[in-house]
């Protein structure tokens, strides 16, 4: 998270991404079945997108 060389939009997307991810706030109550799928998707998502990012920042 210190390296200037990570673009300030990854580390935003990365800091989001983990704490929806331990929030007691979901899309979905994680004490139904499936209800960590939404954590999932999201943790998903945001490596994508953050890898996305990096990826244009390099060019």
């Amino acid at each position: 998270m210190q390296d200037p060389a990570v673009p300030r939009e990854a580390k935003f997307m990365a800091i989001a991404a983990l704490l929806y991810f331990v929030s007691p706030i979901d899309l979905i109550s994680d004490i139904l079945p499936g209800g960590y799928a939404d954590d999932g998707v999201v943790l998903a998502l945001a490596v994508k997108a953050v890898a996305d990012i990096i990826a244009h920042h390099k060019k």
